[in-house]
């Protein structure tokens, strides 16, 4: 039995290096040059290979295009091939490239498949099919356009014009690009190196750059990474993103995502059920629903409603927000505390740390600040409350009536005010 079996695995072995050895491979090449016009333009539709652009030394497009059939006979092998093509034109000042796969249905069965074309030509026995376009251009083409599935979109020239890239389940990956920047990307993967304004419809994709002006654009289901921005305006679903500092404004729309950001300009945020974290900013506006969100510094946090969020930062010189359900635990508010409306929700602060305006419309509220400096004014309405104020507090009015609180006090000064309409609420400044 055992040399039965030896005998059987050696005339497999055989067999499969007979198989190998047996397998042709036939080529056909393309190869065109082209002049640089004024304006011109350069369109590249590619499918069943890789396409790479590269530098040219000498000013013009040069076009090397591959087409490499590999089957267990010459005969089908060339039935394959010559239904197969790469085309390659120029009309005033643009130049189109069409590689032509021409097939109408491929079945592959233990890594042999058998194709019908759409002219009914059926080659078999085909063990490979690739088609690469190589395409050398200088950098100061006004547009160039790559599309391309399931194989890699690679360009290794720094571009000047305009890049547009058009890619499914595959990778690209793009050197310096200084022109307008357009990735439609699906189910793949894309490098970038220095780009200048890139314009993103990406899902379920995973993108690095190094640097950047501006982004922009619509994601789902991505991850991104990058360095510094100038402007960042995204809508975004379920993704995560990793981001530098970005010196511009930052506008944000965005449900189940993850952001991390390093100090910002101006930030306008719409989110839902999402996560951010941020170094600084000199503004924060928007709204959120089940947001948790961690800072350093905010100079004016102004949103327009807040629904169960949780806020946890080091110092924001202004707070105004209309809120429900909110949990805030701030280091040091600077100067201004102001809720519009207040429902249930709870803020602690370490330190006021100059009080001018405290403004609260609330109900079950809690509010503790342990350190609360400056000079100022109170002004409380407050029904089922409790308000506890400075030791240095002087009281002028204090009127409580079946359960309703007036009280009217000066706190060192009066450059400032504070202001409670409150039911059922529990203040503490100490």
């Amino acid at each position: 039995m055992k040399l039965l079996f030896k005998f059987t695995n050696l005339t497999l072995a055989c067999l499969l290096a007979i198989s190998v050895s047996a397998q042709i491979e036939k080529t056909k090449t393309l190869e065109k040059d082209y002049p640089v016009q004024h304006d011109q333009r350069l369109y590249i539709g590619h499918r069943g290979g890789k396409v790479q652009l590269l530098p040219s030394n000498d000013g013009q497009v040069h076009i090397k295009g591959t087409i490499k059939v590999k089957a267990d006979d010459e005969s089908n092998a060339v039935l394959a091939l010559n239904n197969m093509d790469i085309r390659a034109s120029q009309s005033g000042n643009e130049i189109n490239i069409n590689s032509d796969r021409n097939i109408k249905n491929w079945i592959t069965v233990l890594n042999k498949s058998t194709i019908t074309f759409e002219s009914g030509d059926k080659a078999k026995n085909i063990r490979d099919v690739d088609m690469v376009l190589e395409v050398r251009i200088p950098d100061n083409l006004a547009v160039i356009e790559v599309k391309n599935k399931y194989d890699p979109i690679y360009v290794d020239q720094n571009i000047k014009g305009q890049l547009r890239i058009e890619q499914y389940d595959s990778e690209v990956r793009v050197a310096d690009c200084t022109g307008p920047f357009t990735l439609n990307l699906k189910y793949g993967e894309a490098t970038l190196g220095n780009v200048n304004d890139l314009s993103m419809e990406i899902y379920d994709s995973d993108i690095t750059y190094k640097s950047a002006r501006h982004l922009s654009g619509n994601l789902k289901y991505s991850d991104v990474k990058g360095g510094d921005l100038s402007q960042l305006t995204l809508e975004t679903y379920d993704s995560e993103f990793r981001f530098g500092n970005i010196a511009g404004p930052v506008k944000i729309t965005d449900k189940y995502s993850s952001y991390e950001m390093g100090n910002l300009g101006d930030l306008t945020f719409d989110g839902y059920e999402c996560n951010l974290t941020i170094g600084d900013a000199k503004s924060f506006t928007g709204k959120s629903k089940y947001g948790e969100y961690h800072f350093k510094h905010i100079g004016n946090m102004d949103l327009e409603s807040s629904y169960e969020d949780e806020y946890t930062g080091d110092r924001i010189d202004r707070l105004k927000v209309n809120s429900k359900y909110g949990e805030y635990k701030i280091n040091t508010v600077g100067t201004e505390l102001i809720f519009p409306e207040s429902y249930e929700d709870e803020i602690t602060l370490e330190r006021f740390e100059k009080l001018t305006r405290l403004e609260m419309n609330a109900k079950y509220l809690e509010l503790k600040c342990n350190q609360t400096s400056g000079d100022f004014t109170v002004t409380a309405d407050a029904k089922y409350s409790e308000i506890e104020l400075p030791s240095r507090t002087q009281i002028r009015l204090r009127d409580k009536e079946n359960s309703q609180l007036k009280l009217e006090a000066t706190v060192g000064g009066t450059s400032g005010k504070a202001t409670f309409n409150c039911y059922e609420c529990d203040i503490t400044l100490n």
